[in-house]
């Protein structure tokens, strides 16, 4: 009974600092899991993970065993536009008119890579008094050009009925690469369509299903965002308010054509983190 207690004592106090328990203090602080992005795939891997509040400090362990033993710091970015919703009840059709949500976004680059290794690593976010550490993932540079790699393509993946299986099954493929095809939350500036924030609304059949639920599925039997990294482009879902597409008196303003979010998101492969 006494190894019980001790046993399920550390298991709490483990659960406290990582994000495979998500409280709901953690909830608050971290929105997202690690997500991996890369121009520069053989070389370079730019860690990335979104949370409600800046961090005084964040980074990154990594190294080819876990027992890791190298340390990157992150840098943290605002992600600007990004809303909760005005009522519970739902979002106000104006963007402006629902409250603007804190997201922060924390970018560790690991650089001087060896193309076609395995690496682990581990993010770490402290804010406040909070220390929070992720769960040990892994990934593989990719190889060296001339050799095979196995990629998934995905289009249309907002709102499915399907989008938690196919995540599933996308993850269980042994790929070395996602890449996105357009069409991810139906509206970008709704933060809780693309990952889950307290206090705003879901449409029952879709909770569970944000865009960053479903491609960071836990488990090793989906590896997904945090095992190998996603390229996505943006095309006509993306621009931040989607009433343009339907109404004709807005179709002409190319103002409403911004796409930042979605860019913020995945800053790494339009902007230098550098």
């Amino acid at each position: 009974m006494k190894k019980l207690i001790l046993l399920t004592g550390i298991l709490i106090i483990f659960g406290i600092f990582s994000y495979e328990v998500f409280s709901e203090e953690t909830r608050q602080m971290i929105y997202t899991q690690p997500y991996l992005l890369s121009l520069h795939p053989k070389s370079e891997m730019n860690i990335c993970w979104l949370t409600g509040e800046t961090a005084r400090e964040s980074y990154v362990e990594y190294g080819q065993a876990e027992s890791l033993g190298k340390k990157v710091p992150a840098r943290e970015f605002k992600i600007n536009g990004l809303r909760k919703s005005a009522t519970l009840a739902g979002y106000n059709e104006e963007p402006g008119k629902n409250p603007s949500l804190d997201v922060f976004q924390e970018i560790a680059v690991l650089n001087d890579l060896t193309p076609g290794t395995k690496y682990f690593y581990r993010v770490v976010t402290k804010s406040g008094e909070k220390i929070l550490k992720g769960r040990t993932y892994y990934f593989k540079t990719a190889p060296l050009h001339g050799n095979q790699v196995e990629y998934a393509i995905l289009s249309d993946f907002r709102k499915k009925s399907e989008m938690l299986e196919t995540g599933k099954q996308t993850g269980r493929q042994k790929i070395d690469f996602i890449v996105n095809n357009t069409d991810m939350p139906d509206m970008p500036w709704k933060a809780g369509e693309w990952f889950q924030v307290k206090d705003c609304f879901i449409n029952r059949e879709e909770a569970g299903k944000e865009w960053f639920t479903v491609m960071q599925q836990p488990g090793e039997s989906a590896k997904l965002l945090q095992y190998v990294p996603i390229y996505s482009d943006s095309v006509n879902q993306e621009p931040e308010d989607q009433r343009f597409v339907k109404d004709k008196g807005m179709d002409t303003d190319k103002s409403k054509l911004d796409a930042s979010i979605y860019m913020q998101l995945f800053r790494p492969l339009y902007y230098s983190c550098t």
